[in-house]
């Protein structure tokens, strides 16, 4: 996996291009239950509205390996959808548009990254290649860290009553979170990427 890692990093240096890791999650009503401060044998009660109120999100963390910048995208689905290719299509897309030269994505050998419509884009855009992660290896996503701080960090025990609420919460600290190059950077050298901001 490390030599995984500094291949690709080594080839996108030579293309010159920005390296993006994608990956898509979901937010749900129930909340992500971590250990609070409660006394002992006085657990918390949280009250959820709907135990199976969703959404989709799919983010993306992209590096300059030649300015060493790091940067932060992401869409939500309307409620309760579920991400499909024409979806994922249409972030590649945007993202494209938000970046300069040769683009690298990275993501897992899910169905949805490797259709007919993301082949067809890939072959309208020569600029534009997707890498996969080793079998069994999401630990090397950086993305999937930004999951957990989200989740077990700045939302854990977070129940809203609604999914417009829900939607609110998540966009504001996905816009906190595209303005901490620390944040980002943490999450980078978390998946063991740290080479890629040397």
């Amino acid at each position: 996996q490390g030599d995984w890692s500094s291949d690709v990093c080594s080839s996108d240096l030579q293309r010159g291009a920005h390296l993006v890791f994608m990956d898509e999650s979901g937010f749900l009503l129930a909340p992500t239950v971590c250990r609070t401060f409660s006394p002992r044998g006085q657990p918390p009660v949280i009250k959820i509205s709907d135990p199976h109120g969703r959404i989709s999100v799919i983010g993306a963390i992209s590096i300059s390996l030649r300015r060493k910048h790091l940067n932060f995208f992401h869409q939500l689905l309307r409620d309760n959808a579920n991400f499909r290719a024409d979806s994922v299509v249409q972030f590649v897309s945007a993202v494209s548009r938000r970046l300069s030269g040769p683009i690298t994505f990275v993501c897992d050998a899910c169905p949805i990254h490797c259709t007919k419509s993301m082949r067809a884009f890939l072959d309208q855009h020569k600029s534009v290649e997707i890498e996969e992660f080793p079998p069994y290896a999401p630990e090397l996503n950086p993305v999937d860290k930004a999951w957990g701080y989200l989740k077990h960090g700045r939302l854990a025990n977070y129940a809203p009553t609604t999914l417009t609420e829900l939607r609110n919460s998540l966009n504001s600290e996905f816009c906190a979170l595209k303005r901490s190059q620390n944040v980002i950077a943490w999450c980078v050298r978390k998946a063991g990427l740290g080479s890629a901001l040397e």
